[in-house]
């Protein structure tokens, strides 16, 4: 059995006992969501007729999150790297501002049609993605940043197919937070 808590910008899709845990995100969400819309130059008007669809879910997943379409998947049980990876901020602010950033994202860039009724030609790459949403979610800082970029240099790995590597997401995160 699912139960819903709503805001303005968001609602929270969640199982018992996680009552507490969603109402934290749906905090979080409402106050990160008018920023993220500000530095997108996206109405706000926009983000409460897309209301995000905020799901957690109690699965234990390394990812910590996700965000699709209209909905951003959240993880209850975050990742034993976590810790060493959020700084000063908690996970679940870290998670959620970064997930909500690419859900932003998503929507500011989405394709348009042109005049024509076809969908414009935009391909825009991963790291693109995942590095706006990081420059917006985090600080950088040496366990998220330095290490992947520096070992990868010095091993000759950073190229641009890493970049779009979801393997190995950490050189993916760094080198997407580092360009933006």
């Amino acid at each position: 059995s699912w139960y819903t808590i709503n805001g303005n910008f968001a609602r929270v899709e969640y199982q018992n006992p996680n009552l507490a845990v969603a109402d934290s995100i749906l905090h979080i969400a409402e106050r990160v969501l008018p920023r993220l819309a500000n530095l997108h130059g996206l109405p706000l008007r926009q983000l409460e007729k897309h209301q995000v669809r905020i799901i957690l879910t109690d699965a234990p997943d390394i990812s910590n999150g996700m965000a699709f379409g209209k909905s951003v998947l959240i993880y209850a049980q975050s990742s034993m790297y976590m810790p060493g990876w959020t700084g000063p901020h908690t996970w679940y602010e870290t998670v959620v501002t970064h997930e909500l950033a690419l859900y932003v994202t998503f929507l500011k860039i989405r394709r348009k049609f042109n005049l024509f009724g076809e969908a414009a030609n935009l391909s825009v790459p991963r790291w693109f993605y995942e590095g706006v949403a990081q420059y917006f979610a985090e600080n950088w800082n040496t366990c998220r940043g330095d290490i992947y970029i520096k070992n990868a240099v010095l091993s000759g790995q950073l190229n641009y197919s890493s970049l779009e590597d979801i393997n190995d997401g950490r050189l993916l995160y760094a080198s997407g937070h580092a360009f933006i």
